[in-house]
């Protein structure tokens, strides 16, 4: 009786787990795409963490469900994506539907834009001068075949006359891991940076001919093993020439030695891992990427140089409101030797830069950066006019999610040049400071607006603006 007694015991646990495990848990059957009509649904699979036939915990269900959601919405292919669970089933296996809205992807676009190194430095320094600028027409379709390539056409004259032509494809395999890419340019300056004083660019102009003609040629691949993970080798062609004013008026290592031209093969690595929330603007996770650049292979390659560097951005959700983020990054040149005013840079060109010192230069073969700041949410909102209009290609502007952040700033930098004299350039070779308050916003989850007031450790304030178009 009682061998009897334990065996039903037994049975009853075994019963009883067997429950409990099969309600803890859900199997995806399908996953139901609505309203890809240009993004390939193989596509989209690619980029999820979880798959048909997947069981899925229900205590991390709605985590699953959101970090899927903005993995989507990291691809800059939609203006809004829904993930939902409908068809439930008695046996917990149940039908995933993803609603997305895709994003306009073919954008003409007239092209009118700055030739300086960041709009403060137009508004500022070169006091709004409309010569300055670049026009003509750029031609981006950021999903041509619906796995999110894009390629893009642009003729543009103005100030740096350019044309080139760029396309790129994340996926070519039947794995879906390994990509490719290419580009090719060709551009003319009448107006050459030929050096730097007090940590500022000058400039030499003429209007009767073009001082500096540049054409760069590149291909590359990727490899994209997992979801977070990355790495990319690019093999280019670049050769330019410069005026001999340049070279014997104002600067003659502007290539080294008086050399009026300068070609080089080169070949570059980077990788990385992403594990940020949404990349527009993240709020937490983190991302990792290094990377390296040999220029200079071949006897009449008039460049031999090779850096390193290494960026990480980490980001802290601290409650419903505020979030940190903390980037840094350390670059430094593997190969020390004595280089043409043209590869000599450090802080001050796109975002390697130290709030507060928009409007200047601090060059040298390392630098080194860390920029924090606090950010508070003000604006947290998505309004829906897409009834008002029929016209599908319009419904993306129709809806219009838009978020708002204050920020707090504290940024410092150092920029390391062994040739450098202090008296003439004074910003590098010493730890700079800067930091204040800003204003950001992001609209459409891909276009990003940044207004900031900073104040540097000189004491020099100013208002600075800075911008995104996500494509």
């Amino acid at each position: 009786m009682r061998q009897l007694f334990l065996i039903l015991t037994i049975f009853l646990m075994q019963n009883t787990l067997t429950h409990a495990q099969s309600t803890t848990a859900v199997m995806v059957d399908s996953i139901v795409i609505v309203g890809n009509q240009k993004t390939k649904r193989s596509y989209m699979l690619r980029e999820m963490t979880f798959q048909e036939r997947d069981t899925i915990p229900l205590s991390i269900l709605g985590n699953i469900l959101e970090t899927n959601r903005l993995r989507l919405l990291n691809t800059s292919l939609f203006v809004s994506v829904k993930l939902n669970v409908n068809k439930w089933q008695d046996d917990n296996h149940v039908t995933v539907t993803i609603t997305c809205l895709e994003n306009w992807y073919f954008y003409p676009i007239p092209i009118f834009e700055l030739a300086d190194r960041n709009f403060n430095v137009w508004w500022t320094e070169m006091k709004r001068d409309l010569s300055r600028t670049n026009y003509g027409m750029r031609l981006t379709y950021n999903n041509a075949t619906g796995r999110r390539d894009p390629l893009s056409v642009q003729v543009q004259a103005g100030y740096t006359p350019r044309y080139s032509i760029s396309y790129s494809r994340p996926y070519i395999n039947k794995k879906q891991n390994i990509g490719f890419d290419f580009a090719f340019s060709l551009s003319n300056n009448r107006e050459v940076g030929y050096a730097v004083e007090n940590n500022k660019l000058l400039f030499y102009s003429t209007k009767d001919r073009i001082l500096l003609k540049r054409l760069g040629a590149n291909i590359g691949f990727s490899y994209t093993p997992g979801l977070f993970v990355s790495h990319s080798v690019s093999i280019g062609y670049s050769k330019s020439d410069v005026d001999t004013a340049i070279t014997t008026r104002f600067n003659k290592d502007y290539y080294l030695d008086g050399s009026t031209t300068q070609q080089f093969f080169y070949l570059s690595y980077s990788g990385r891992i992403d594990k940020r929330d949404f990349r527009p603007y993240p709020l937490s996770g983190y991302m990792l990427s290094w990377g390296a650049t040999k220029n200079g292979f071949f006897a009449n390659d008039n460049l031999n140089i090779l850096d390193a560097a290494v960026r990480m951005a980490q980001y802290f959700t601290l409650n419903s409101k505020f979030s940190l983020e903390m980037i840094g990054k350390v670059k430094t040149a593997v190969i020390r030797n004595t280089r043409p005013f043209t590869s000599n840079r450090g802080l001050g060109f796109g975002s390697d830069n130290v709030r507060g010192y928009e409007l200047y230069i601090a060059d040298g073969l390392d630098y080194a950066y860390s920029k924090n700041s606090l950010r508070f949410s003000i604006i947290d909102k998505e309004f829906d006019w897409t009834r008002k209009t029929k016209k599908k290609w319009l419904k993306p502007w129709f809806l219009f999610p838009v978020k708002a952040y204050m920020t707090f700033n504290f940024d410092a930098g150092i920029a390391n040049d062994p040739t450098g004299n202090r008296e003439i350039n004074p910003l590098s070779n010493r730890v700079l400071y800067g930091g204040g308050v800003g204003l950001d916003f992001l609209l459409w989850n891909s276009i990003s607006y940044r207004f900031e007031y900073s104040v540097n450790d000189r004491g020099e304030k100013g208002v600075f603006f800075n911008y995104n178009l996500g494509f």
